[in-house]
């Protein structure tokens, strides 16, 4: 079984091992995120105060949001987070109450047009500009949910239709190319967000649909349809162990 101290810097970001043996952090602010929120899930949960360092970390002073603290790598440097990365983050604030951070973070995102900062492409060195991601309705679920506003529930009785559509268009992905599982990560985790956050009747029909319905990514992984996306996503020796942090979580929110 994988160690996940084996995937984590001195201060408690998750990464992955590249091809060389050194560990890459492109995606960390979403897989810490991804970590943390599961041991919250599970009754391990760091403190508030350690969970508002590392968020803080990834935050210049303008107000943007890099993948890594480290401002010497391609993801600590600014035009780099990306919606993708970003929206676990929200979670995490979510769970944890940070609602400083969920604050200024969403007033930043709103002068922006929500629309995120990842204007360099992946590894990018040079001064190219390209079109960062909007954040759209998921990203905005996210932050209604981590309010844990009564006021946000009639908004997310109607919002939730985007969650339920994500959904149907995941189970139709699946039927086509069942290994294509990039967007069934933060797709899973807004799920299970909404299960513990003013769960609305289209958030559990969604649900319903894509426990019922998602294919299995490969027919080697073990584990629920819904599970072996994460098993196939993070199969290689070099990634985290987060598929394994997740199946009791899988298990108890979809009810499997």
């Amino acid at each position: 079984m994988k160690d996940i101290k084996k995937y984590t810097d001195q201060r408690g970001y998750l990464g992955h091992i590249d091809s060389n043996g050194n560990l890459e952090f492109g995606d960390s602010s979403a897989r810490t995120s991804f970590k943390e929120i599961a041991n919250y899930l599970s009754g391990k949960p760091a403190s508030k105060i350690y969970i508002m360092h590392l968020i803080s970390r990834l935050r210049l002073n303008s107000g943007e949001y890099t993948r890594h603290w480290n401002g010497a790598m391609w993801s600590g440097k600014p035009g780099t987070m990306s919606r993708d990365n970003f929206l676990p983050l929200v979670v995490l604030m979510g769970f944890f109450d940070c609602k400083a951070l969920l604050k200024s973070s969403l007033w930043t995102l709103i002068k922006r047009g929500f629309f995120l900062w990842n204007t360099k492409a992946i590894g990018q060195q040079n001064d190219n500009w390209k079109i960062p991601d909007h954040g759209g309705f998921t990203l905005l679920i996210a932050y209604l949910r981590s309010f844990k506003s009564r006021f946000s529930y009639p908004i997310l009785l109607l919002v939730d239709l985007v969650l339920l559509l994500n959904v149907i268009i995941r189970v139709i992905i699946s039927r086509i190319d069942s290994d294509n599982v990039g967007d069934d990560l933060n797709l899973t985790l807004l799920l299970i967000q909404g299960s513990e956050i003013m769960p609305t009747p289209l958030l559990t029909l969604a649900k319903y649909i894509y426990k019922k319905f998602r294919l299995k990514a490969y027919v080697k992984c073990y584990g629920h349809p819904i599970h072996t996306a994460f098993a196939w996503y993070f199969r290689h020796d070099g990634a985290p162990p987060i598929d394994v942090l997740y199946y009791p979580l899988i298990k108890k929110y979809f009810k499997l």
